[in-house]
């Protein structure tokens, strides 16, 4: 079973492509910190690789459990790899007691029209009303107010959400199950990476490593525990050869990780567990390649 995830129809794009965003619009969107959304253009969110990490997530240790060890996502790559602003306040707050009416006139008063109740899905609004809003104001005057540009700034940044698209599951699950010391980088980005960046994708910065931190006033409660780290030391051998079948942890992986996500009473008798496959793919893409390239070489 792939996971669902929230998706967008992808019009916005097509319409920006077509109509690019007034000038005035995009510097409201840069000043919100999603203008690296807007550079990304057309997101493609791979359900069957999410689904794939999300069977490998370990909620009680905050990491994906690999063969190769356990690793999770950081501040640093979120804003390195898509220029999301990491550092800021949060946005709080608890909306369950507002009513449709109370929605629509936040809707008015921020995006600029009148939405009906069926536009709703409890406090959700619905991607096809703000679709056939934004198809009617394809354009806007040079003379528009800031309150309008801010508005029409609202709604493509709400639009801004993501498309999908599918790959093969069972091979990236095979890929994740087989992969190998080598094949995965526990380094950090580069200094040459990271300046070479837009600013808008290292704007944050200063909390990937946070060097101008008094650590020891900021983790003041936790220092009697340091001072005391070898009565909670774990004694034990670092091993630097790839780990065996029965090792320890591999056993305790697959003890505890769901390798795949489904109902087993609705799996065919004869198809139990999961069979990797991306191997004999591969084994078969490379003889093919191998054999036009022969083919190749006989015709010249």
């Amino acid at each position: 079973m792939i996971l669902n995830t929230r998706r967008c129809d992808g019009k916005l794009w097509d319409l920006v492509k077509k109509y690019p965003i007034h000038p005035r619009v995009l510097e409201v969107i840069e000043l919100s910190g999603l203008y690296s959304v807007y550079r990304s253009n057309r997101s493609i969110i791979d359900r069957s690789l999410i689904t794939s990490l999300v069977e490998r997530w370990r909620p009680d240790t905050h990491m994906f459990h690999f063969r190769t060890g356990e690793a999770t996502i950081t501040l640093q790559d979120v804003e390195v790899l898509y220029g999301l602003p990491m550092n800021g306040d949060p946005i709080l707050g608890d909306e369950s007691m507002r009513t449709i009416g109370d929605w629509q006139n936040i809707c008015q008063r921020l995006l600029g029209f009148i939405l009906r109740p069926q536009d709703f899905n409890r406090s959700s609004l619905k991607v096809t009303a703000l679709n056939a809003h934004m198809l009617e104001q394809l354009q806007l005057p040079d003379l528009a107010t800031q309150d309008i540009i801010n508005q029409m700034a609202r709604c493509y940044m709400f639009w801004m959400i993501a498309d999908t698209t599918k790959h093969v599951l069972k091979v990236f699950r095979d890929a994740l199950d087989s992969m190998t010391e080598d094949q995965f980088i526990w380094e950090s980005y580069s200094d040459d990476l990271v300046e070479s960046l837009p600013d808008y994708c290292r704007i944050g910065r200063d909390i990937w490593g946070r060097p101008n931190t008094n650590w020891k006033i900021e983790h003041a409660q936790w220092l009697p525990f340091w001072n005391q780290q070898l009565q909670y030391i774990c004694d034990a051998p670092v091993n630097r050869e790839p780990l065996q079948y029965d090792d320890p942890y591999l056993i305790w992986f697959r003890r505890i990780t769901r390798l795949v996500i489904g109902n087993p009473t609705q799996r065919p008798q004869q198809e139990e567990g999961y069979v990797p496959n991306s191997t004999a793919y591969e084994t078969m893409v490379c003889h093919i390649h191998s054999m036009a390239d022969r083919e190749k070489a006989l015709g010249d």
